[in-house]
């Protein structure tokens, strides 16, 4: 396993070759040089993805307590209620999410976690591989409380979402957990608000960290790579959260990295898998990246991470943190990245 960090955590074996902003595609490369250009952009992109409000919502989830429990074998269940979203259901979007609150063991803490592209909302259902069932049993042995929230549509419709609403369609991806976040602050019921999300729950995890520093820790596993998905588009498949311009024209991948791991007591782990033939592996790499960018796939991530940590001890406090996860044979959390992803939760503050 890579792993690569500016708190000198570099494995620095392979050559880094650094590549102009300007070569960023849908990336305009690092733009933030300070705390304050942190909160300033981070309040352009909450404007730009939620149009009229220009704040992040201050309604609440509606709860129903005590529903069903979908995973009757899973250990460590208090009990399990149902969020859901009030704002979207006038927009043909509705959604719904469970909390499994932990129980007995509880530390009253609470991680929001996004299985991603899963084409169902049924998590009991949703492909083994991905180890999404593991990985939700493994955060409630450790005392944590986890909202399952899904994608909207359960993954489907997403290009349609921007042909409707356009740049504020970003907002329906989010609203959930902000929602989410309102009603427990309002009730007290969690000492800290983290998140995990995998393909395009990773993807969700960078942008909703980067909007709201309520997210303390962040842990996106293979959901996004600047530029990657639109140098090469034929052979590349992505949806159009993840490329529509209007948005990361006013921040790219590597400023959301930032502002998601900005903040006392805040960090991001980015987890890339290696053998990832689905999103952002060495398999995705083709001759026309390579030649693009003049590296292969090990020098890209390499480079961009070796960029980040050259600007944070500007933009203090910062966390970030890249790694490379070969034991993940596919599309997954690995055991390896849940690994990391708990001992850095159960870490203090």
């Amino acid at each position: 396993m890579l792993e690569i960090s500016w708190r000198l955590r570099l494995v620095a074996f392979i050559a880094v070759v650094t590549i102009p902003a300007s070569s960023w595609a849908y990336d305009s490369g690092i733009t933030l040089a300070s705390s304050r250009d942190v909160v300033i952009r981070r309040t352009a992109i909450i404007k730009t993805a939620f149009g009229n409000l220009g704040r992040l919502p201050k309604t609440q989830s509606l709860v129903t307590t005590n529903v069903t429990n979908p995973f009757p074998t899973f250990t460590n269940i208090a009990r399990v209620d149902q969020y859901h979203d009030p704002t979207t259901s006038g927009a043909g979007l509705p959604e719904d999410a469970l909390l499994y609150i932990a129980g007995p063991v509880n530390n009253g803490k609470v991680v929001i976690f996004n299985p991603g592209h899963q084409f169902t909302c049924d998590w009991p259902s949703m492909y083994s591989g991905y180890r999404i069932q593991p990985t939700l049993q493994a955060l409630l042995d450790a005392g944590f409380s986890v909202l399952a929230m899904n994608m909207p549509g359960c993954g489907y419709g997403h290009d349609s979402m921007f042909v409707n609403y356009g740049t504020t369609a970003m907002q329906y991806f989010v609203a959930m957990a902000v929602q989410a976040m309102n009603y427990w602050e309002s009730h007290r019921s969690f000492s800290e608000y983290d998140m995990i999300g995998l393909s395009g729950g990773g993807w969700t995890t960078t942008i909703l960290a980067a909007m709201d520093p309520r997210i303390k820790k962040s842990f996106p596993v293979a959901g996004s790579m600047p530029g990657i998905m639109t140098v090469d588009p034929d052979s590349y498949s992505h949806d159009d959260e993840q490329v529509w311009a209007p948005y990361y024209t006013v921040a790219g991948y590597l400023d959301h990295y930032i502002m998601g791991s900005y903040g006392a007591g805040r960090s991001q782990l980015q987890i890339l898998n290696y053998y990832d033939s689905c999103c952002f592996g060495y398999p995705e790499w083709s001759s026309t990246l390579q030649n693009y960018y003049g590296m292969n796939w090990m020098q890209y991530v390499t480079n961009y991470a070796a960029d980040i940590a050259f600007v944070l001890p500007d933009i203090r406090p910062a966390d970030y943190t890249l790694v490379v996860d070969t034991v993940a044979n596919q599309h997954q959390i690995s055991s390896y990245a849940l690994s990391l992803i708990l001992e850095e939760l159960l870490s203090s503050p």
